[in-house]
């Protein structure tokens, strides 16, 4: 099976909005009369110890729903996206264990059920809806469960990311952000995320710069993240049409015309190799489908 990257909040859309992105987790499974974790790739060292981890945890969860024990898998890893850079790599891990857990339980979950059992383990839902449904995503928990709807991807949208070789803890990202915000901030967000969704329904791309301004947790987070302004102000001005940090970070995401592309991803290398901070910068799609999974007969 294969899930892809998420970038999250996207400057206002705190827990909110959320984008997949050309990088993927490929993962194999088969059952077995061991257990077993093999990894390649990103997070090799950490997540082969033999200790479970979100994969195991998300499939657990499954067979718990069904009441079924889970027979012994070996399952193998070849991961493309970084832990700890906020781009979703834990909403991977916990969408592919759902899916094997659905495939092994032969869709005895419903594919509808998988996003609310996503958001609940993840703790909140807009890394996990754009794995699951791929492009762009809005997710609003509910008194009734998760609603989740995808936005269209306008065609030739790129992200030049910027990913830099320190990891950021979710948990440290979240504890920095104030308990209450000011009314006027809180109507700033809203309506820069009401622009946002606007923007990209009516191919307004030229509107993201100002959509992606927030007030609510990029401010609070900044002293996490080493030169994150000065990357974000680099990338505009090199003609992204709007940047933002991503998810919890350290990651940068701008969105970009395919032609614009190159330019801006050389500016950013160019500003981060000034500033001192060792990292990468990729270019990818977005990715407009989500995860899949392909079953092959024993």
């Amino acid at each position: 099976m294969q899930v892809p990257a998420t970038s999250a909040n996207l400057g206002p859309g705190f827990d909110t909005l959320g984008v997949a992105l050309g990088i993927y987790n490929d993962t194999v499974v088969e059952t077995a009369d061991r257990e077993s974790l093999e990894v390649v790739g990103e997070g090799m060292a950490e997540l082969q110890s033999g200790a479970p981890n979100l994969i195991h945890r998300a499939i657990e969860e499954m067979f718990r729903l069904c009441g079924v024990r889970r027979p012994p898998l070996v399952i193998r890893c070849r991961n493309a996206i970084p832990l700890g850079r906020g781009l979703g790599s834990s909403a991977a891990a916990l969408v592919t264990g759902l899916l094997i857990g659905q495939a092994l339980l032969e869709n005895a979950v419903d594919s509808a059920a998988l996003l609310p059992v996503a958001a609940r383990l993840e703790g909140h839902g807009d890394n996990t809806s754009a794995a699951l449904l791929g492009g762009f995503t809005v997710c609003v928990p509910t008194d009734d469960g998760i609603v989740a709807e995808a936005l269209p991807a306008p065609l030739g949208l790129q992200c030049v990311l910027f990913i830099p070789d320190y990891q950021v803890s979710t948990e440290l990202a979240r504890r920095v952000l104030p308990e209450r915000y000011r009314r006027a901030d809180a109507v700033f967000n809203i309506s820069r995320v009401a622009l946002f969704v606007s923007a990209l329904m009516t191919n307004r791309l030229d509107h993201l710069g100002e959509a992606m301004n927030d007030r609510l947790h990029q401010p609070y987070r900044l002293p996490l993240y080493r030169g994150m302004d000065s990357l974000i102000r680099a990338a505009t001005d090199a003609g992204a049409y709007g940047a933002s940090v991503s998810g919890a970070g350290p990651s940068m995401v701008a969105f970009v015309d395919e032609g614009a592309a190159a330019g801006v991803a050389q500016t950013v290398a160019e500003t981060v190799q000034a500033m001192g901070i060792a990292g990468s910068v990729v270019t990818v799609p977005i990715a407009v489908h989500g995860a899949s999974v392909r079953i092959e007969a024993p």
